[in-house]
């Protein structure tokens, strides 16, 4: 048996797109925001996760000689 799809009308599609691109928006807006406002326990961790990076980052660099 074959089965036929049915396309759904570009406008639901262009609808669909632009409610992506407005989550996508808003989420993007929000991180900034956090950013931008950081708390003092945001403050008091940056040093140390940049630390923990770094340590992570250099667990995988293979050194050739």
């Amino acid at each position: 048996m074959h089965k036929t799809i049915i396309q759904p009308p570009d406008t639901v599609n262009e609808a669909f797109d632009d409610l992506l691109s407005e989550m996508y928006l808003s989420n993007v807006q929000n991180r900034l925001r956090q950013l931008n406002e950081p708390t003092n326990n945001d403050c008091k961790r940056w040093v140390w996760e940049l630390i923990q990076n770094a340590t992570n980052a250099n667990k995988f660099k293979r050194v050739t000689k």
